[in-house]
């Protein structure tokens, strides 16, 4: 019984992962905003090229500090275990995967903000016709 317990919970989580990105596909809100180019008039993209000076230093900075603690996190502090006290070796893998964590977050969301700071500004200027 184990064993097709095991097999459904299995099939179950396949399943729902391969349904909820066949409706992610689907329903992307922002396919549309990727495929058209934006055009700014030259007020807002001086204000945005402005603005991307100066937070790319800042971001850059929070990106190579994410790395930093996903490789803390995965890299150093397995070799800091033990195996002669499993309360603390337990501690120091907990404390990896909570830096390794706060390491992932600030990769996904700095890299998203730079992303998108790149697509705005890579767009044509608006011109008068």
């Amino acid at each position: 019984i184990a064993c097709s317990a095991s097999r459904w919970l299995h099939c179950s989580s396949l399943a729902f992962s391969s349904f909820s990105g066949i409706i992610y596909a689907i329903a992307d809100p922002y396919r549309a905003l990727r495929h058209t180019p934006l055009a700014l008039t030259p007020d807002a993209r001086t204000e945005l090229t402005g603005r991307f000076t100066d937070e790319q230093p800042k971001l850059q900075r929070l990106l190579f500090c994410g790395i930093f603690l996903v490789g803390v996190g995965f890299c150093l502090a397995p070799l800091l275990a033990t195996n002669d006290q499993p309360l603390t070796d337990d501690l120091i893998f907990a404390g990896g995967m909570i830096f390794a964590g706060a390491g992932a977050y600030l990769c996904i969301y700095t890299g998203g903000l730079l992303r998108t700071y790149r697509q705005l500004l890579e767009t044509e200027p608006l011109t008068k016709e």
